[in-house]
């Protein structure tokens, strides 16, 4: 499928319910960041915000974004830089932000997974690890390092795993966390 993306996409998720499929992505090395949708007719760009990339905002989406999870058919979130977001199904750009901090993240997120719209967890950079359960987004700090990089989590029942790459010049190597309720 031609999606028209003029940018690395770097995600997509979907709901069976809606029949929509979502998906991000931004620019490396110059400025853009689309989040595009499908709902059976082909992809159609949702949002440009190109002109957000480096700011926050709290009502609208901003950030340079990496990860999208549409768990049912009321609720998509979109992971960026300047937090995640929840997206409503006709969004257009409209977004609420959920984040703990007034600023970026503490490590540039990667990836977005989880179990259901109150169940959720974000990686990133650094070690860079968070739970959403619904009302509050918790960041395990315990775990943050510079040497760190989780790139992708997934959660089933009661165990969480997140896996990336330790970053050392000569040997780098794999890394996993696993939690468990």
């Amino acid at each position: 499928m031609i999606t028209g993306a003029s940018v690395d996409l770097l995600d997509i998720s979907g709901s069976a319910k809606t029949g929509a499929a979502w998906t991000c992505g931004y620019f490396y090395d110059r400025s853009g960041t689309f989040l595009y949708r499908n709902r059976g007719t082909g992809w159609e760009l949702v949002y440009d915000g190109t002109n957000n990339e480096f700011t926050i905002k709290s009502d609208s989406l901003s950030g340079a974004y990496v990860s999208v999870y549409a768990p049912d058919a009321a609720n998509t979130f979109v992971a960026s830089s300047a937090g995640v977001f929840k997206v409503a199904l006709n969004s257009h750009g409209e977004a609420t932000r959920i984040s703990f901090t007034g600023t970026y993240f503490p490590g540039f997120p990667h990836r977005i997974r989880g179990q259901a719209a109150n169940d959720w967890f974000i990686v990133g950079d650094y070690n860079f690890l968070a739970h959403y359960n619904g009302s509050t987004l918790h960041q395990y700090g315990e775990l943050m390092d510079g040497i760190g990089s989780l790139k992708s989590v997934d959660e089933k029942r009661n165990i969480a795993i997140a896996v990336g790459v330790m970053i050392d010049p000569i040997n780098s190597r794999g890394i996993a966390f696993v939690g468990k309720r």
